[in-house]
């Protein structure tokens, strides 16, 4: 289990902090409260979440990556990290355009992206279904961003929590 806090800070910047279910965390400054940083990391826990991701950015973070590896996990790591950021990418460039790109341009831009960035690879067309859960999610979690005050925070969970000894469905000390 990922806890992740999107905080606005009292000097109109954001900071992103990931803790990990065993305690331990990373964090880093994600640009202005107002800026695409912190819309896109919102957007990757979402389509990584959606899509169900598992060895996506997030994924690799609540084994032990650290956020300052961010770059580097996206080109040296598996698919799900390459198509989580492409997605993500593709959802903040449509909040900035104000405009929802139609499936199949959506779909074939992925394609193109990921293709460019990892030849050979190709990535999953997404349902209408798909794209309007991550769509709805994302407009959501967003507008939660967006009305939160200088020094509040948004919290959001990503994976399951790891089972400890005796705990059979993984949910002891979690809140989901």
């Amino acid at each position: 289990m990922l806890t992740l806090r999107f905080k606005k800070t009292l000097e109109s910047d954001a900071t992103l902090t990931l803790e990990r279910s065993d305690g331990s965390s990373t964090w880093a400054r994600i640009g202005s409260g107002k800026g695409v940083g912190a819309l896109r990391d919102i957007a990757r826990v979402v389509v990584e979440r959606q899509l169900m991701l598992a060895n996506g950015i997030l994924g690799q973070v609540t084994l032990g990556a650290s956020l300052t590896d961010m770059e580097s996990l996206i080109a040296r790591s598996h698919t799900d990290a390459l198509l989580g950021d492409v997605i993500a990418g593709m959802l903040v460039s449509e909040v900035q355009t104000r405009r929802l790109v139609p499936l199949d341009a959506f779909n074939a831009t992925v394609q193109e992206r990921c293709a460019t960035l990892l030849p050979g690879f190709r990535a999953p067309d997404l349902t209408p279904l798909m794209i309007h859960a991550i769509r709805s999610e994302f407009t959501r979690l967003r507008r939660e961003w967006e009305a939160l005050e200088p020094g509040a925070t948004l919290e959001l969970r990503f994976g399951r929590a790891i089972p400890r000894a005796g705990d059979r469905d993984g949910t002891a000390g979690s809140s989901s």
